[in-house]
């Protein structure tokens, strides 16, 4: 006896609402990273011609964007009525998949090295973050030799992943921009504990709203902080549908193609706007502690755009894109 004729019809009717309502998320999805391409194709232009524009975070940016692209279009032509496909077409759509959010994770993981480019073990931690969350995202590949396009195990660890690293990123760099920001904080002429602690408050609040940091710091800070929210807000809604066993199967996966492509929008979004230089100021200096100083003197680090002056200057400069 054949396993379609074990099914229930309205069982079986079900499944076929859930493909159809999956179908119509990945080509909402398409519809949506074709439109955010072509919005954004003169900046990307621009991109192409700006100075040292083939280096590793810009490379990163378009492989990103364009791979999210063409898995899209791969997972519109993939799938049968049944929501199978042959191995090959799954492994071809597991990898692209795989390679898309690897160079999504590789844009933030360079802009977190470059903020930390005088410690050395945050530069072995964001080095081994990467890679642990590059192989756990590689269990999108997991599903590809059964011939199943799409299974619920090979998207729980790649979330997961996706989270933990979004999470460690964010909170290194705030917390940097925070200790830069205290370093020329100085306390009120009252002495008293009571007055230093409500000083200290008042200005980690600032700090956070990034009402007393300069242009670019400060959308380095409030970006990553929309980038954050998303990403937090979308793994925990995507794992919160992938777990729950009370609705079949295709529908656990609905908020995955969502959850990929808003990432990717924002991260695009929040590398451009840095990128492009789209602040008041073209150059902010910073201070940071001195590697291979052994006492407590601070020395200036400048993080300049692309259309900084080209005048040589005595501190060094740092391409965080």
């Amino acid at each position: 006896m054949s396993t379609t004729q074990n099914i229930a019809p309205s069982l079986e009717l079900d499944l076929l609402n859930a493909e159809v309502a999956s179908r119509y998320v990945i080509y909402s999805a398409t519809t949506i990273m074709v439109w955010d391409i072509l919005t954004h194709l003169s900046d990307e232009i621009e991109l192409l011609f700006l100075p040292r524009s083939f280096r590793l975070p810009t490379i990163a940016y378009f492989i990103s964007r364009y791979t999210f692209l063409a898995y899209f279009i791969l997972q519109n032509f993939a799938e049968d009525l049944k929501g199978q496909c042959t191995a090959p077409k799954a492994m071809a759509l597991s990898v692209v998949g795989y390679v898309a959010v690897v160079t999504a994770l590789l844009q933030f993981h360079v802009r977190a090295k470059a903020i930390f480019s005088d410690n050395r073990f945050a530069q072995w931690f964001f080095n081994c973050l990467w890679l642990v969350s590059a192989g756990g995202t590689s269990l999108l590949i997991s599903g590809a030799s059964s011939g199943i396009c799409n299974s619920d195990y090979s998207y729980y660890i790649p979330v997961i992943s996706v989270l933990v690293h979004d999470s460690c990123v964010f909170a290194a760099i705030s917390y940097r921009i925070y200790r830069m920001s205290m370093i020329s904080w100085s306390p009120s002429a009252r002495s008293d504990l009571p007055s230093t602690v409500r000083d200290r408050f008042q200005r980690t609040i600032a700090t956070l709203w990034g009402k007393n940091l300069p242009s670019l710091t400060r959308a380095l800070l409030r970006e990553g902080q929309l980038y954050y929210l998303i990403s937090l807000t979308g793994s925990i809604s995507t794992l919160s549908l992938m777990l729950d066993t009370s609705i079949l199967p295709p529908k656990r996966l609905l908020l995955a193609p969502m959850h990929v492509l808003v990432l990717n929008v924002t991260a695009g979004h929040v590398f451009r706007e840095v990128r492009l230089g789209r602040m008041p100021e073209r150059e902010i200096s910073f201070y940071q502690y001195e590697s291979q100083a052994r006492t407590h003197t601070l020395a200036p680090m400048s993080f300049a755009l692309v259309r900084a002056s080209q005048e040589t200057v005595d501190i060094p400069v740092l391409d965080i894109c």
